[in-house]
């Protein structure tokens, strides 16, 4: 019942979930440039992370947490992905940085993610945030009987 009461505050939820979102693509895309590799289990912490932030900042799951989160996580992952492949660009053509260049990797994003593991880090990303959703959920409470007075064994 304490758990039905709580309101949620949906405006914390958002901010904090945007920051965890913001935070875990500049994470996501600087250590994948610097260790020139995607690993997958990270896009499983970015989702974690996130819809813990989006959690901590409602106070509880609700239906605009099972929306944001997902939304939020695959924005990050794909917010990594295009600074990943800016660096990486820059550092092959040996050119600075521009933002037409980035709009150049943005604008071949999807492309760029079907060539290679892209949904899969999505999926993996998404697997993630659905465990916190999944652990964080409203509990539930299991009735038990126990037998009273019920006669000692001799």
């Amino acid at each position: 019942m304490e758990y039905e009461r709580i309101e949620p505050n949906y405006p914390n939820g958002l901010a904090l979930g945007i920051v965890a979102a913001v935070a875990g693509g500049i994470a996501w895309g600087g250590i994948a440039y610097a260790i020139n590799y995607i690993f997958l289990y990270g896009a499983i912490l970015i989702g974690y992370l996130v819809s813990l932030a989006v959690i901590k900042g409602t106070r509880k799951v609700t239906w605009f947490g099972q929306i944001a989160v997902p939304i939020l996580t695959i924005a990050s992952v794909l917010f990594g992905d295009a600074i990943f492949f800016t660096l990486a660009v820059m550092r092959s053509e040996k050119i600075p940085f521009s933002w037409k260049l980035l709009q150049e990797v943005l604008a071949h994003l999807w492309e760029i993610e079907m060539k290679g593991n892209g949904v899969l880090t999505l999926i993996f990303a998404l697997v993630g945030a659905g465990y916190a959703l999944y652990a964080a959920r409203k509990p539930k409470f299991k009735t038990s009987f126990e037998p009273l007075g019920a006669p000692a064994p001799r």
